[in-house]
């Protein structure tokens, strides 16, 4: 009896076994793909590289330069990641192709990589219709010769973080980032990128417009630098969206409208920002149609040439009323300029204004003024060059006159032409033979036509 039941169960146990051994191999099978470390000479590329992962695996490249259609123009239809081993890890398009394009409902991270040259009607480098994570990355010369997206379009979930765009282009929307749906960017750096609208970045609504209203699209702890927009948004525009935005400088950005934001609408939040040196034609720093709040702001040497030194809140859009209104708690604006007058915010007809803790100087509406000084006199003969700059706000507008005294006595006066914001000149002033040895009081503007910011520095005394 002791036998029998031995005999079956070993025969059990060999069954299972069996069943075991397979089970293995199906997994194994199964598992045969890992993680892919390449070189910029592995056969195969980054394409292959790719091909022979699995969701939730990884590519490494090694550093060097990936060029060539094995490493661009990939579309990725799996969850991946791409990681730069070391600090010089470039995929170079050469400004032929896109390099990545993110299939829909996969999700995919780059980091420390630089992607350039890439070139493409829309999204230059990366298009995503998928979900994209970007950290550590650099975009340069990216462009996209039709739509948006000089680096990057977005038409799903995108978010960037501690990543450089520099030199990027496109034709319309976006010059480093096209949004169309949600996304965040934190710790970036943008400079020099350029678009039609949003020199840097645009955030524009999806097709479903109902839905993407009640996403928060974020820029935090970001750098704008000499971004530029031939129309609104010199560094970035916002379209129907809600933006929040907080810890970012904006300097030397450019537009038509919104120096370095415009606001077409929906609600724009901006916390602890600092807009500097920011130019356009209305709105030197921002132009808002919609609501928008401040909070521990700094607006300092921005500059609009009708109105708006630093704010424009427009009111009206397509002949309709928006009731516009601009909360601000706690900012400072310094020397904000609108035409020949000093200007911080302007409110057209019916946009409304709440502020507390708000700082404007000079006061509004103060008129700018020139302010010529002599920086210098040298002496040559019977002669004495005399250097004015005017270090004021406005150009003189006017001739002025240059007079030399000797004590009291009125001796000499020179004609000097018109002089711009920043320019010097100068001038040649023949001295009458008897007077050379004395000491001599050179004075600008002597009739005093000009309105000057400060009437002591233009005078210097010479032999």
């Amino acid at each position: 009896m002791v036998k029998i039941i031995n005999e079956t169960s070993f025969k059990k146990i060999k069954i299972v076994i069996i069943f075991l051994i397979a089970i293995l191999t199906i997994n194994t099978i199964n598992v045969v793909n890992a993680d892919q470390t390449i070189t910029n000479t592995t056969s195969g590329g980054l394409k292959t590289a790719i091909d022979n992962v699995d969701n939730g695996q990884t590519v490494y490249l090694e550093n060097g330069v990936y060029s060539g259609k094995d490493n661009t123009n990939l579309t990725i239809t799996k969850n991946i990641t791409i990681v730069g081993k070391g600090n010089n890890v470039v995929i170079d398009a050469k400004g032929i192709s896109r390099i990545f394009t993110i299939s829909h409902g996969v999700t995919v991270t780059l980091k420390n990589l630089k992607l350039i040259n890439g070139k493409n009607t829309h999204g230059g480098a990366i298009n995503n219709e998928g979900t994209l994570f970007v950290s550590d990355c650099t975009f340069t010369n990216n462009k996209a010769t039709e739509f948006g997206g000089g680096a990057i379009s977005n038409n799903y979930n995108l978010s960037v973080s501690s990543s450089t765009f520099t030199n990027n282009q496109a034709i319309r929307h976006g010059g480093a980032i096209g949004s169309y749906y949600t996304f965040s960017v934190s710790g970036s750096t943008f400079t020099n990128n350029q678009a039609h609208y949003g020199g840097a970045i645009v955030c524009s609504m999806a097709n479903d417009n109902t839905i993407v209203h009640l996403y928060v699209n974020a820029v935090s702890n970001c750098t704008f630098t000499d971004n530029k927009a031939t129309n609104y948004g010199g560094a970035i525009y916002n379209n129907y969206m809600n933006l929040f935005m907080t810890n970012s400088t904006f300097t030397n950005n450019q537009a038509k409208e919104g120096g370095a934001i415009y606001s077409n609408e929906y609600n724009i939040s901006v916390n602890s920002c600092i807009f500097t040196n920011n130019q356009a034609t209305s709105g030197g720093a921002i132009h808002t149609i919609s609501s928008l709040s401040l909070t521990d702001c700094n607006f300092t040497n921005n500059q609009a040439k009708k109105d708006g030194g630093a704010i424009y809140v427009a009111n009206m859009i397509n002949n309709i009323i928006k009731d516009s209104i601009l909360r601000i708690d706690s900012a400072n604006f310094k020397n904000n300029i609108a035409g020949s007058k000093y200007n911080a915010i302007y409110l057209e007809s019916g946009a409304k204004i709440s502020k507390n803790k708000v700082s404007i100087t000079p006061a509004e509406k103060t008129p700018l003024k020139a302010d010529l000084t002599i920086n210098k006199i040298t002496k040559k003969g019977n002669y004495r060059h005399v250097t004015i700059k005017n270090s004021g706000k406005i150009s003189t507008g006017k001739k002025f006159y240059l007079g030399v005294y000797v004590g009291k006595k009125h001796i000499k006066r020179v004609l000097v032409k018109t002089l711009g914001v920043g320019k010097s000149t100068t001038v040649k002033v023949l001295i009458p033979k008897k007077y050379k040895n004395s000491l001599k009081t050179f004075k600008s503007d002597s009739t005093n036509r000009i309105p000057e910011n400060n009437k002591k520095n233009n005078v210097r005394n010479a032999r």
